[in-house]
């Protein structure tokens, strides 16, 4: 879909600096999606939050008076289902996690590309954590020196925590995973922070990075497909067939057309299409 067409998205922002230009900002407008409040006191943006009922609150990690993490905490207080995502201009992997203790579901910098920005915020609304490609970067670096790809942490984690961390890097939230499995969203919650301690980190972006540096891929397992195709079908490997032969008919010799006659005629003009063009109309049905 069009970003320019896409349905209109609403943003409240408790800034350090609500005047300042913004190109973040700017850029987002088009790609319809309104900053409707930005404002520098937290009790003015949480009558904001109230009256506009936004898709995502943007709280700057500096914010003025209470610090960004306090921020959060207060305005999760008093409004439970808020979509908080913790922006700056530079940051820290402290910061970014104090942030999402504080109960963020995201963490941004102003100098991402609006156009995932726009897409993060679309997975936030619907209950995902979201990181702009810079914050992960900056995950990545901070976390020890990559472990040689022979998922030595992964093959050490049971069965059921190794298929629940399959299962986050394929993005799906506890819900989700609840459902896959058949299972309660505690239950999710107990597997992926058994996860995190085999892998010794403190968060599903730190796992989900780790596991990736270990070289695990459910995107390249098949078992994992039908899951895929729910969630994240844009993701899913479109496997080409491979080409055929042509088949060479064989020419009837004149007995058997005589004994046949017209039956084998009509079983010649009878074959069944070339099944390259049956997968191809299947291919577009799925599309």
């Amino acid at each position: 879909m069009d970003p320019f067409t896409r349905t209109p998205l609403s943003i409240v922002m408790l800034d350090s600096e609500p005047l300042a230009e913004s190109k973040l900002i700017d850029i987002l407008a088009v790609l319809n999606v309104h900053v409707v409040a930005r404002e520098s006191a937290l009790g003015i943006v949480r009558q904001a939050i109230a009256e506009y009922e936004p898709d995502v609150v943007f709280v700057d990690v500096n914010a003025p008076n209470v610090g960004g993490p306090d921020a959060v905490r207060q305005i999760k207080r008093q409004f439970p289902d808020a979509k908080v995502i913790g922006i700056t201009d530079y940051g820290s992997c402290q910061m970014m996690k104090d942030m999402v203790d504080a109960g963020a579901c995201g963490y941004i910098f102003r100098s991402a590309d609006p156009y995932a920005v726009r897409t993060l915020i679309e997975r936030a609304k619907v209950g995902d954590q979201v990181y702009c490609q810079g914050a992960l970067l900056m995950l990545e670096q901070a976390l020890p020196s990559p472990v040689p790809k022979d998922r030595r942490h992964y093959c050490n984690l049971k069965e059921e925590q190794r298929e629940v961390v399959d299962l986050v890097i394929l993005g799906l939230t506890s819900t989700e995973i609840a459902e896959c499995l058949d299972i309660t969203t505690t239950k999710v919650k107990q597997r992926v922070r058994a996860a995190c301690r085999g892998y010794k980190v403190d968060s599903r972006v730190e796992l989900v990075v780790a596991a990736l540096r270990e070289g695990v891929d459910p995107y390249s397992d098949p078992a994992y497909y039908d899951i895929i195709a729910k969630y994240d079908p844009d993701s899913l490997p479109v496997i080409e067939p491979e080409p055929e032969e042509p088949e060479v008919e064989a020419e009837p010799d004149q007995a058997e057309m005589a004994t046949h006659g017209a039956n084998s005629r009509m079983a010649i003009a009878a074959r069944p299409a070339d099944p390259n063009d049956l997968f191809e109309g299947l291919l577009d049905e799925w599309e």
